[in-house]
Parts: C-alpha cells; structure tokens; sequence
C-alpha cells in the first residue's frame, strides 16, 4: 500500500481541492430496468458498494470522507486531463449516510482501472485537505497501479465495497462482503433498489488490488 501513497498527493486549501472535483452529485452510467432491458445483453452490470460518510479519528486527522471515484476502460485513449469514463460522485454533505450505498452500473464490456478518486481530511474545521489521485498517477502504460475489474457483456457482477482506510493516512480502500450467507443478504438489498437484478445470477469477482484491497473469495 505504500507504493500507491507515494503518487498521492494532497491539496492544501478548499479552494484547490474545489477544481478537483469533475461534477455533482453524478452516477455515471446507472442502470435502470429500461436501459439493462435494452442493452443487457451487449453490456456488462457492475455491482459495487460506497459509504460515503467520514470516518472519525482517521491517521491522525479528526476526520475523513470519500468525495468521489472514477474508472476508465483500458487502454485509456481520453487525455489525462478529461473526466473518467465511469465517475461517481457523493452525494450532498448534508444528506450523506454512515452506511454503504449500493450501485448498479452499465457498462460497456472489457477491464475498468480505477483513474480517479478524492478523500477530504481534516484536522480541523479551518484545517482541510484532499488527497487526491488522478489518471496520471493511477496508471502507467496501460497498466493499472491501484488495481482494476473486468465484466463481460451479459455478465452481472459484484467488485466490492468501497471506503476508507485509516492505517497511515486517509486512502480510498476496497472492503468485501463475506461469505455466501453474507453476500445472499447484499445481493437482496441491492435487488430492492434495483428490481430487475436477479441475486442469483451476480457472480463473485472483487476489483482486483494489491495496494488498496486484500484478496478474497467466497468458500464453495
């Protein structure tokens, strides 16, 4: 996890960390029982999970908070300077939750590397940063520092819960569900929020890392 700390780097003021965020309140590519009805069979439906509420007491900060994440398809063909393909963007600070949030998206088939994120860290209220990574950082010659998922048109699939962890400094983390029972129970909620997604036909297979994540599957 230290490799992927060093090409981090932190915004000192609000007013810097204001020009890194590339929209509001955005979703990109969620899919509804329209658009998987439509393209299902062409495209690929990625389950993840994002608790986009602080963490209390986190590396030494008062607080800290998950602001936004992004992916893009590779190769990357998009200059460093544009959005991500797939960018989603927390939801308002007064109406964020200390829970997980479940996500649905379309997307189209091939291998996702993670481009983007922004953690805010504060000491203090007057004291408040951003530890910002970008595609610049996250990935050289096509090849993917933090880590990255694939999906297969037709396939539904689950890569993870998304958060922070508080070892050494505030870093964007991938968690898991586990265990069958564990993941039967998630699978439910997300089917309440998405009705069309069938539980038993979402297949197992995390957003693979080795800087931001810990390997896991589920016992057969």
């Amino acid at each position: 996890m230290k490799g992927l700390r060093v090409i981090v780097f932190m915004l000192l003021s609000l007013a810097a960390a204001s020009c890194g965020t590339v929209a509001n309140n955005l979703v990109a590519s969620e899919a509804t029982a329209e658009t998987y009805t439509k393209s299902g069979t062409t495209k690929g439906l990625v389950i993840l999970a994002i608790n986009w509420g602080r963490r209390w007491n986190c590396a030494g900060y008062e607080n800290a908070e998950l602001m936004s994440i992004g992916f893009d398809r590779l190769p990357i063909k998009d200059s460093a300077d544009t959005p991500p393909e797939v960018f989603l963007d927390g939801p308002p600070r007064l109406t964020k939750k200390p829970v997980f949030e479940n996500y649905a998206l379309l997307l189209e088939p091939g291998e996702y590397a993670l481009t983007s994120f922004d953690v805010k860290a504060a000491r203090s209220v007057r004291d408040v940063g951003h530890f910002v990574g970008k595609r610049a950082q996250l990935v050289e010659n096509s090849k993917p520092k933090a880590g990255s998922f694939h999906v297969k048109a037709g396939e539904i699939v689950y890569i993870g819960n998304f958060f922070l962890d508080c070892h050494e400094q505030p870093m964007i983390w991938r968690y898991y569900t586990e265990g069958r029972d564990g993941f039967a129970s998630h699978m439910a909620e997300v089917k309440q929020r998405y009705p069309f997604i069938e539980p038993d036909k979402v297949t197992y297979r995390l957003f693979r890392t080795s800087t931001i994540g810990r390997d896991y599957e589920l016992p057969r």
